[in-house]
């Protein structure tokens, strides 16, 4: 069982933006202290801390639930091709026929 099978696909997503907002959120605050240049408070290192432990985890887990890299249009034309079957009977190929030339001669 993977986690996609315990977590559906829009919940997953959620999960992501969710923490990408934090990891925003911490950066402004971080910046917001600098620019004010009244040092970084204990809790804000330790937020740090936790969260860059969590990104290793979150982004291996985001990373093992991605597709596969999409071929290109060429290859995915070709197996179409290979894969199609024609909507109408084939007839079976034959030797090239002459017409009847008498059938086919113009009035003169």
């Amino acid at each position: 069982m993977t986690l996609k099978d315990l977590i559906p696909t829009g919940a997953r997503r959620k999960v992501y933006a969710i923490f990408a907002l934090v990891g925003l959120t911490l950066s402004s605050f971080q910046v917001g202290f600098s620019a004010a240049d009244a040092g970084q408070p204990v809790w804000l290192n330790v937020a740090f801390a936790v969260f860059g432990l969590w990104a290793t985890a979150v982004g291996f887990t985001a990373r093992s639930n991605a597709l596969e890299t999409p071929e290109t249009f060429d290859a995915t034309l070709k197996r179409a091709a290979q894969e199609a079957k024609p909507s109408y009977p084939v007839a079976d190929p034959h030797a090239p026929t002459e017409a009847d030339s008498a059938r086919y001669e113009s009035d003169k």
